[in-house]
This record gives C-alpha cells, sequence and structure tokens, in this order.
C-alpha cells in the first residue's frame, strides 16, 4: 500500500503525521484492502518522492520478493540468470533489478511483450509461443522461477553446477518447516512434497530455494532510492476503483496482468 501517516504511536520515531509512505504488510496482517491500517514502523519507508501513490503501492510486493530472493541466491554482477515471466508483476521488476546489478538477464515472455521485456533491460528474450526456452542454451547461475509446476523442475536442466533455482511458485523447501516451527507431520508433508525437485537438484549439482516474502521497512528504502535515481520504474497494467475488488481479483488470477493496482481511499 501507500498513503499518508494519519497518527503515530508514542514509541514511533521514524515517521509522523502527513509523511507519505509504502508500506508491505507483514503475514501476519491480514491485508491492506482497507482505508487504514496499522503497522510497526520498522515494516514503513518514506515513499519514493518522484512516484504517485498508485506506482509506489505496486512495488512492496514484488520489489521485496526479488530483493529477498536475489540474496538468497547471492547474486551479483557478471552471473547469468533466467527470469520467467518477465512481463509479469515480478517479473518486470526482478528484469529491472537484475540488469541494475550487472546480471547478464534472460528472460521468458509472449512474443507480444517481448519488446517491453527488452526495454526493462533484459539482454535476451526468450518468446515462449515461439521458442521452446529448454532448447536454447542454459549454463544460468540463478533460475528465477515465478511460474511453478514443471518448469520448478525443468529449471534444474539450465542452471550450471553450484548455481541456484530461486522458485516463488514451487513446493517448500525442507528448511521451510524449520524456519516456520513446524511439526513432524509437517516437515514430513514438506519432504514429500519436495522430492521430484530435490532429485532434480541434487542431479543437478545446484541448490533449491522457495520463501516467504517478508516485510522489510530497510529494503523498501533501498527500492526507493533506486526508483529515484530511474535505476527501477514501477509498471502498472490496468487500474481499477475500490469498489471493483472481486473484477481486479479474477483479471489477477488469470495470469495475465504485468501489474494491478485498486484506486481507492488510503491512510
Amino acid at each position: 500500500m501507500s498513503g499518508i501517516v494519519i497518527s503515530a504511536g508514542a514509541g514511533a520515531t521514524r515517521f509522523k503525521p502527513g509523511d507519505a509512505v509504502y508500506i508491505r504488510a507483514s503475514r501476519d496482517t491480514v491485508g491492506t484492502f482497507a482505508e487504514q491500517i496499522a503497522l510497526p514502523e520498522k515494516f514503513i519507508a518514506l515513499k519514493p518522492p518522484t512516484i504517485s501513490h498508485a506506482e509506489a503501492a505496486s512495488l512492496p510486493l514484488v520489489g521485496l520478493t526479488t530483493l529477498q530472493g536475489f540474496g538468497r541466491a547471492s547474486a551479483r554482477a557478471g552471473q547469468r540468470i533466467l527470469i520467467h515471466a518477465g512481463s509479469g508483476g515480478v517479473g518486470t521488476f526482478a528484469v529491472q533489478y537484475a540488469d541494475h546489478l550487472g546480471l547478464d538477464v534472460t528472460a521468458t515472455t509472449s512474443s507480444k511483450n517481448a519488446d517491453f521485456v527488452r526495454s526493462l533491460g533484459a539482454d535476451r528474450v526468450i518468446a515462449y509461443d515461439r521458442e521452446n526456452y529448454l532448447e536454447q542454451g542454459g549454463d544460468y547461475d540463478i533460475v528465477y522461477d515465478t511460474l511453478g509446476g514443471a518448469f520448478t523442475v525443468d529449471a534444474f536442466k539450465l542452471v550450471k553446477r553450484g548455481g541456484a533455482v530461486i522458485s516463488l511458485s514451487g513446493p517448500p523447501d525442507r528448511d521451510f518447516a524449520r524456519r516456520e516451527g513446524a511439526g513432524l507431520l509437517v516437515r514430513a508433508a514438506v519432504w514429500l512434497m519436495g522430492r521430484k525437485v530435490y532429485a532434480a537438484s541434487a542431479k543437478a549439482g545446484a541448490t533449491y530455494c522457495w520463501f516467504f516474502t517478508e516485510a522489510n521497512g530497510d529494503q523498501l528504502r533501498d527500492i526507493a532510492a533506486l526508483v529515484d535515481r530511474g535505476a527501477i520504474k514501477p509498471v502498472i497494467d490496468r487500474e481499477f476503483a475500490f469498489e471493483q475488488l472481486p473484477a481486479a481479483l479474477t483479471y489477477l488470477e488469470a495470469g495475465r496482468a504485468r501489474q494491478g493496482r485498486s484506486k481507492g481511499a488510503v491512510a
């Protein structure tokens, strides 16, 4: 979300009423489809002043997901990365961020979005409706899997030994249950869910990581700096009024949105 601070608790020192801020709510919070929300200040950052509230609201989820995923893969300049769905909500941010870091970026998308994804910073675009990405070479240091299913297992056909597959949509990794403090039954279920992925991971000699995106105000400040320098540009596909939230969610579930937002009162 993005909006204006209307009040601050007695222990809050970073923000004051009137500040323009943007936020990714914590996993313990219901969400931001509301006119007002109260959150700890550690999750909040000042909105990038060079963009609108609507543009700012499009950034926290996709931005934090990418920063945290790339951090787990220890992404660095000179590495080769494959980003699936480069024109999607997460993909549009990930392509720009990877380009900013100096990675060699390959992205998949439809042929109609190929030029758009190139404009975001992709060095190479694979049009999935014209090409089989599995036949276009591999040896990537990182595969950023935003699709799940067969794409997660097949990622290990393309990643180099010692590389990493970072998945947003595949099965939980085997550290997930430990991180969440889950019981024995959950740990066993997670192990079974991931057996095909881990077999592929072992064969490829590459690591597999799946994670929940966490709220993080410090990282949002980093993203704001990148936006204000022009390294990251928000992408919004379509706008919906607050009263049209069901239609917005239906559109999002269709899986073809570049990015979306709802327009309503925020505070």
